[in-house]
């Protein structure tokens, strides 16, 4: 770093610092005493009064460092002297001046800097008294401002000094002159009055002697105006307390000289707390902490006190001088801010418990409602499947139609139900994987259109502008959100038409894939529209009578858009005309993907859906569920595909069932089994079989549709799982999956 400037003046100032051998090169305990009070106040580990020679600068007073003396060329304090004001540095490292400065790239590591020029008698700059730090530093107003008093008492010692050693020369000369006079009574009579003169001379001289050991009034006033001050003999008595003093505790100055501080003590702090304190200041060196005090009213209040011990002379403790910041404010807002602090994580606690147990409560309605349904949905297929349909008189057929129907209507509104919840409780995630935009539309299309047609209700597919054959997204969840826009679209329009079209859109903020489908179906008010996307709410109670739902679907839609990125909105509406929705997401498409221009040439055109092809299953199943509907359907199932199957009632029958087939020679090759049975449930059962080492498939029925329950039971050690309501064909296929797997085994292991 380059070294300061000098003043123009440097020479008139270097005279002055050498004018007086001992301002350089020599150290007193004042200083010492001044230096600590500033380290103490600004809590800073070093503090200096220095005196900045021509090529070196002294330290009359030093408090952190090892050394008494280094060279001008690194002095921050030579910038303070050449601008003769305050320097403060709050970051050195940032400061161009002093950022190679080998103080700050090595030892002691400065940092924080606040540096106050101190002057000699004849106004020129001595040095500084400064304080440093070794991490920034954003020095408090207060904090300043005592740092310049404290200098201010510098300067004024500095000069006082120099005034007296002054007088003691002038004193010395005039004895010698007045020894003079007096051995000649002809030339003393013949010059009285010079006499005269040099005996005022010599009072005055005295008198500036005295005055070196007393503070400037000035400078004193400064001091005392920077914070509350108070002074104490070697025995803590009280000599003197400024009005600050006596303002913030409500004791006169009367009242408070000649006593202790023990007259404040607020029983706040421990008994230790002051031991600690008076063994350090009785020991020589400063103490710092926030100390709670009670008023003359009672009224608590806190200050930042630090007490610095003034020694004579002779390095006997004679006085401890008090210094104190008024931070009740500070402590009350930081209490506040803790107690705030606490009630949040109370409230964050009582909402993770009440998100918690709404998780669980909707699991368990999951499970309640569920298992019911695979019985409702279950017997209805098995009554369709059994016999010739042909020869069932239509009222039968309808029947079991309406019962199918509203059974896959309440699973809809459980399944929405719980999407929500997920949503809310943060536990719906998305995944993004190769998907086509124009497969997307023709699944949604397909499931859509029987259901407009029914109405005479025509359905268009197309394109507004070109898209990408393949995008990166959630196909699941895009493809949710399109269900749930042209579901609705479907369930509010009675005649017309429904149109799902795809565009491109490009903004600054990247390319958007925006999903629209409008309807000239019922429409909505200003006022209905205001309430669309609140969860549980339909644009009018009488639509919900009329059409039926839950008024979840357009919620879920715009949080699942809003998952990936995007988000739903309603574009226009008019009562009685019908509306238009939008869906966007951000385009991700996949590199090298071409774009379509229209969809007639990949859309797949529907085709009647002809009866699945039968799995068949070989071999023995033990199915372990406590409930007898479920036991008889599921069994049923898996019977009629070819399996043999074993039923018990819980977990501990299972455990038994397999031992004994064991020990006869028939293992089985699959177990199915509920998760919550009595007993012995289905996580303790498949725990059970891992830890003796049995590889047989598990395979996890669960009436619980949550995420983290299907993770729950792979945990536990089971291969696969299937939910309730039962999907026959699904149930199957996972059975024949693990079947097989275990039959391949056994065939190269022989």
């Amino acid at each position: 770093m380059p070294p300061a400037p000098k003043p123009v003046d440097e020479c008139a100032r270097l005279m002055a610092v050498r004018a007086d051998p001992t301002t350089v090169g020599t150290a007193d305990a004042w200083s010492d005493s001044i230096v600590g009070i500033a380290a103490t106040l600004t809590g800073c580990p070093i503090a200096l009064v220095s005196i900045v020679d021509e090529e070196r600068q002294w330290f009359r007073g030093c408090r952190g460092l090892p050394v008494r003396e280094m060279t001008r060329d690194v002095s921050f304090c030579a910038y303070a002297v050449f601008s003769r004001k305050m320097l403060v540095v709050e970051d050195a490292r940032k400061d161009e001046r002093f950022a190679d400065n080998a103080l700050v790239t090595g030892p002691p590591g400065i940092r924080g800097y606040a540096g106050v020029p101190v002057y000699g008698a004849g106004g020129q700059p001595l040095g500084t008294l400064c304080v440093i730090d070794t991490v920034p530093r954003e020095f408090s107003a207060e904090q300043l401002s005592s740092l310049s008093a404290l200098a201010g008492m510098v300067s004024e010692r500095l000069q006082l000094e120099a005034r007296a050693r002054a007088a003691e020369r002038g004193w010395a000369r005039q004895r010698d002159e007045a020894s003079e006079l007096s051995s000649d009574k002809s030339r003393l009579e013949s010059d009285v009055a010079r006499r005269e003169a040099l005996e005022e001379s010599l009072r005055e001289q005295a008198a500036a002697r005295a005055a070196a050991d007393r503070l400037s009034q000035h400078k004193q006033a400064a001091l005392e105006a920077a914070g509350i001050v108070a002074i104490t003999d070697a025995k803590g008595t009280i000599l003197h307390v400024n009005e600050n003093f006596c303002r913030i505790s409500g004791y006169s100055a009367v009242e408070l000289l000649g006593q202790n501080h023990r007259l404040l003590n607020s029983g706040h702090h421990p008994k230790s707390f002051f031991t600690e304190m008076f063994s350090t200041i009785a020991s020589g060196r400063p103490w710092r902490a926030e100390v709670c005090n009670r008023g003359k009213n009672g009224k608590l209040y806190w200050v930042d006190t630090a007490i610095v011990p003034m020694v004579g002379e002779g390095g006997k403790i004679e006085q401890y001088l008090a210094l104190r910041i008024d931070i009740t404010a500070n402590v009350e807002n930081t209490r506040a801010l803790e107690r705030q602090r606490a009630e949040l994580a109370e409230a964050r606690e009582r909402a993770d418990a009440a998100s918690r147990a709404k998780s669980e409560f909707l699991a368990n309605m999951s499970h309640e409602i569920r298992t019911p349904l695979t019985a409702i949905l279950g017997y209805a297929d098995m009554l369709r499947e059994e016999g010739d349909l042909s020869a069932a008189p239509p009222a039968r057929l309808q029947t079991l139609d309406t019962i199918r129907s509203a059974g896959q209507h309440l699973l809809t509104v459980i399944n929405d139900i719980l999407d929500l919840s997920k949503i809310e409780a943060g536990r719906m995630t998305v995944e993004s994987v190769e998907a086509s935009v124009a497969g997307l539309m023709a699944e949604v299309a397909s499931l859509v259109r029987p259901r407009a047609a029914g109405k005479g209700v025509e359905l268009h597919v197309g394109l507004e502008t070109a898209v990408p054959e393949k995008i990166h997204c959630d196909p699941t969840r895009l493809r949710q959100v399109m269900m749930n826009l042209a579901g609705n679209a479907a369930k509010f329009t009675e005649q017309g038409r429904i149109d799902l079209t795809a565009r491109v859109d490009h903004g600054p903020n990247g390319d958007r894939l925006v999903i629209a489908v409008e309807d000239t179906g019922v429409g909505l008010t200003l006022e209905q529209a205001g309430q669309l996307f609140a969860a549980f709410a339909q644009a009018d109670t009488k639509v919900t009578r009329r059409f039926g739902g839950t008024g979840l679907g357009l919620v879920i839609s715009r949080r699942l858009a809003e998952l990936m990125g995007g988000t739903v909105r309603l574009v226009r509406s008019e009562e009685g005309k019908g509306s238009r929705f939008e869906a966007e997401i951000p385009l991700l498409p996949v590199e090298g993907s071409a774009m379509l221009e229209q969809l007639e040439k990949v859309m797949v055109p529907a085709i009647k859906l002809e009866a699945a092809v039968a799995v068949r299953l070989s071999g023995r199943i033990l199915l372990a569920e406590d409930g007898k509907d479920n036991q008889r359907l599921i069994s049923w199932h898996l019977t009629n595909a070819g399996a043999t199957v074993v039923v018990v009632d819980d977990g501990q029958q299972a455990l038994d069932k397999l031992d004994a087939a064991s020990s006869a020679g028939e293992p089985f090759d699959l177990l199915v089994t509920d998760m919550q049975m009595p007993v012995m449930d289905g996580y303790s059962l498949a725990r059970q079989l891992r830890g003796r080492g049995s590889d047989l498939p598990v395979i996890a029925l669960t009436a619980h549709a949550m995420a983290e329950d299907r993770a729950k039971c792979l945990e536990a050690g089971c291969d696969d799982y299937a939910t309730k309501p039962i999907d026959k064909l699904a149930l199957l296929g996972v059975c024949a999956k693990w079947m097989a797997a275990r039959s391949e085994r056994a065939r190269r292991a022989a």
